[in-house]
């Protein structure tokens, strides 16, 4: 960011699995975190680390094709040339792993990120574990716990309340960091699509000078209305 003392601004690598806009929030979500970032002043690199297309200009994007010990190999030889103060990395392993075993993914990425300071963002693991946390006996659970024992992040963030506390439980120090949406707010009517769905949910037609929200998954009472 730029400093008023005049020192260099930040210099952040945003890794995620991809960085194709459309095909998943995460995705969305850093692309979008990177941008922002950069129109304050920061620099930054994306690096998608399990492209399964084209990635935006500019972005290092490694082909899930690879194997992931070359993957990694390619990822710490483009840190050795950013020189990055941060690396920020999006933690959703079925992302990076089809079977979410964060067991094959740490030895390899912790050996990438040697000597760099790294923040974790630490979204869903696993399907149907997004709204009910991980339970005691889950083995995603342990999982995800020895993959952060592992990797030893400087700073670990997460928008999910049950996940922060079952890591706490490990003894990570683990901060809450609600998302932003990456939805576009804007004055236009989405089409006659909408109307059909207010009547099917036995709702009236949206009277002038009124808005609609629209959400998905649970909102958690932590969440702050702002």
């Amino acid at each position: 960011m730029a400093d008023p003392a005049g020192r260099p601004p930040l210099r952040l690598v945003l890794a995620t699995a991809d960085l194709r806009a459309g095909l998943g929030g995460i995705n969305d979500y850093s692309r979008t975190l990177g941008e922002a970032l950069g129109e304050a002043g920061a620099c930054v690199r994306a690096m998608a680390l399990a492209a399964a297309g084209e990635a935006p200009p500019a972005a290092l994007s490694l082909p899930s094709e690879l194997p992931w010990g070359r993957r990694m190999r390619l990822f710490r030889e483009a840190l050795a040339r950013e020189r990055p103060d941060w690396v920020f990395l999006q933690l959703a392993p079925e992302l990076y792993d089809p079977q979410g075993r964060l067991d094959r993914l740490a030895p390899a990425l912790a050996a990438a990120l040697a000597g760099r300071r790294v923040a974790v963002m630490v979204h869903e693991i696993g399907r149907g574990h997004a709204s009910d946390g991980l339970e005691r006996d889950d083995p995603l659970r342990r999982r995800l716990q020895d993959f952060l024992a592992v990797l030893r992040p400087q700073r670990i963030f997460t928008h999910n309340e049950p996940f922060r506390a079952a890591l706490a439980e490990a003894g990570a120090e683990v901060r809450l960091l609600p998302l932003f949406s990456h939805l576009p707010v804007g004055p236009q009517r989405p089409g006659p699509w909408l109307d059909g769905c207010l009547r099917q949910g036995g709702l009236a037609e949206p009277r002038a000078g009124c808005g609609f929200v629209g959400l998905f998954g649970r909102v958690w009472p932590e969440w702050s209305p702002q």
